[in-house]
């Protein structure tokens, strides 16, 4: 993730795509370039112009290796350019379309939709029945032409769905299905919020999407009839439903609420019983809707099924992300990218006036852990008004966290500063922030305690245990190593040779031994660790588990070294990729190192220029006059 955030700084060097090379990249109010996750990508928002004309196109840049991914994409775009459809979005699959350290990667550029996101209309719409209505039709449209057009989206949910003048229009096509296909397996298995339990990898053709689609349509039914389940139970990654309801429906107080609506008891009791099937017993919307066809009865109900039901155990309720205490800087840093749960004690929460900006701070900004610093969240200003919006919190409310213990969901960043990575979210939707007590903290980190007689030691490393997916619970494929690579072709499940993924760009070298700075443990529970796999990185040091604390530093700084090495060039054009950085790099290795002068120059160079980079990057007027000045010198330099 910082790799692209770095390189998308300057787009002129990012992309290959010469109308993307002039275009402006939606930044935060820290001036970094604003990344929302999404399954396998990363997307970002880019302004382009022709003829005087804005057009705004979402980019999406991958994090996770996908097989098969341009052959899938191929068959998506084929197909989708034949349909007129409103709730489709054009998009071209680019196989090099981002340069990341010399490298090329795929990207997908999509056209951007202005609209809310559904839980975001739903929100807006509670107290108007009739617009959650007419959007529960809208859905049983789009589900009725899937359908005709024997296809599926493969991960309906709230995120993927955007409302515009009461609309829906899907977005996130990794996971479709469409007519032709020749592969048994899907890339991911959806939001799990969303989905049947019982659907897995090697389920994938044109029903996927049924379950789903009912899920929708009968949440939407739902918060038009009582609008006030939606403060009970919205979590900011469902509507209404849970995983916990499906596995576990005869206990579910949701559905005890919805039957109780007279008018959609029906349905609701359908639905119920849809829980319990096998998933490919699961009708179209509109069959479940007029009861067209026979339900299996109990005694044919997959033992699967009925054990998930029955069996009232945590064990079997999945979390839809990992789940990390937040002094576990060691793995929580290896989640760059990812969507997380965070838990811990809040040790400082301050409101920034000048910049309209709110933090809070997991640990004092002195402590570090190597090149890392404690976990901070961040509310930029449109969040602090959704937060007054939704939870009638004001500043007076969140500063009051300070102490308190808290469930934190976002998406991992790492900011950098002063030569320091801070793991950090930036933080949108108030749902996802929750406050907690102490043992509430400790259950949600250790769910499963094991009972012991004797005392035992305290751990000092992380400790495995089953559970929790990451990510949405999405299932990417395993990522090959660099040799496989490399070094041979693979085949589709249709026979044809396919185009091998290329490895992704390198992940951060994660602290050997992480402090402690608040009293809950360290150590990673309620989740599993994801496996160990190997990434192209940029120094010779090893990323491993089995690298050692002093290996693990040097890597940290080595690689800081060569990536900041032309100050002021990399300050002011935004990367250390830049051709004009790279000839200044060349300038100084084939010439100035050779002689004495130079080599004192060198160093003196190094002494002030981080001092000067520092003003420069955060002057932006500066920045261009410098652009301007470098780059016509650059073309001066006597290189080889």
């Amino acid at each position: 993730m910082s790799d692209y955030r770095e390189v998308l700084q300057n787009p002129r060097v990012a992309f290959k795509n010469p109308e993307l090379k002039n275009a402006n990249v939606k930044q935060t109010p820290l001036g970094l370039p604003v990344l929302v996750s999404g399954g396998f990508a990363l997307t970002t928002c880019v302004t382009t112009k022709t003829n005087g004309h804005s057009t705004k196109w979402a980019i999406r840049c991958f994090h996770k290796e996908v097989t098969d991914l341009q052959e899938r994409y191929q068959y998506i775009s084929n197909f989708l350019q034949k349909q007129a459809d409103k709730f489709f979005v054009n998009f071209q699959y680019e196989p090099e379309g981002i340069q990341v350290r010399g490298s090329w990667y795929p990207i997908v550029k999509m056209a951007w939709v202005e609209g809310d996101a559904l839980n975001e209309y739903i929100e807006d719409n509670l107290n108007n029945p009739t617009s959650l209505r007419n959007l529960a039709e809208e859905v049983k449209l789009i589900s009725k032409r899937l359908h005709e057009l024997n296809m599926s989206h493969g991960d309906l949910q709230h995120g993927n769905m955007l409302v515009h003048s009461g609309h829906p229009i899907l977005i996130d096509y990794d996971g479709m299905y469409v007519p032709g296909m020749p592969y048994k397996s899907s890339n991911e298995i959806g939001h799990i919020n969303f989905q049947h339990p019982g659907r897995t990898g090697s389920f994938f053709n044109e029903r996927i999407d049924r379950f789903s689609t009912i899920v929708l349509y009968l949440s939407l039914l739902s918060l038009a009839s009582n609008p006030s389940l939606w403060n009970k139970y919205h979590t900011g990654e469902n509507l209404l439903f849970s995983r916990q309801d499906y596995q576990d429906a005869n206990s579910s107080t949701l559905f005890l609420d919805l039957e109780n609506i007279s008018k959609l008891a029906p349905l609701v009791n359908r639905f119920k019983q849809l829980c319990l099937c096998s998933i490919e017993d699961i009708p179209t919307l509109n069959e479940f809707i007029s009861n067209s066809i026979s339900l299996p009865k109990a005694s044919a109900i997959s033992s699967f099924s009925i054990e998930n039901s029955t069996l009232n155990s945590s064990i079997l309720i999945q979390k839809p992300f990992k789940v990390l205490a937040s002094t576990n800087i060691q793995e929580m840093v290896k989640q760059e990218g990812e969507k997380i749960t965070v838990i811990g004690k809040v040790i400082s929460a301050k409101y920034y006036v000048e910049g309209r900006m709110f933090f809070i701070n997991f640990g004092k900004y002195r402590d570090g852990f190597g090149h890392y610093k404690p976990f901070t969240v961040i509310i930029f200003a449109q969040g602090i008004e959704r937060f007054a919006k939704v939870k009638k919190w004001d500043i007076s409310i969140l500063e009051g966290l300070q102490e308190k213990y808290v469930e934190i969901t976002g998406l991992l960043g790492l900011y950098p500063k002063n030569g320091y990575l801070t793991p950090q979210i930036i933080l949108e939707d108030p749902y996802h922030l929750k406050i907690i007590t102490g043992a509430e903290a400790r259950q949600l980190l250790d769910p499963h305690p094991q009972k012991t007689s004797k005392p035992t030691p305290p751990r000092t490393t992380t400790q495995p245990t089953s559970s929790t997916s990451s990510s949405l619970n999405r299932v990417p494929s395993k990522p090959l190593p660099p040799t496989a690579i490399s070094g041979s072709q693979t085949t589709s499940s249709s026979g044809s040779p396919s185009i091998p993924p290329k490895p992704l760009p390198p992940k951060p070298v994660p602290p050997a031994q992480p402090q402690v700075v608040e009293p809950i443990s360290s150590t990673t529970r309620g989740s599993t660790p994801p496996p160990q796999t190997t990434y192209p990185v940029a120094s010779s040091s090893s990323s491993s588990s089995q690298t050692s604390s002093k290996s693990s530093t040097h890597s940290s700084k080595s690689s800081t070294t060569s990536s900041n090495d032309c100050f002021i060039a990399t300050a002011t054009f935004g990367t250390p990729y830049a051709p004009e950085v790279n000839r200044y790099r060349r300038f100084r290795d084939e010439y100035l190192r050779k002689t004495f002068l130079g080599t004192a120059f060198i160093r003196a160079y190094y002494y002030v220029a981080p001092a000067l980079a520092k003003v420069i990057r955060n002057n932006p007027k500066l920045k261009k006059i410098m652009a301007i000045l470098l780059t016509k010198l650059s073309k001066l330099l006597p290189l080889k």
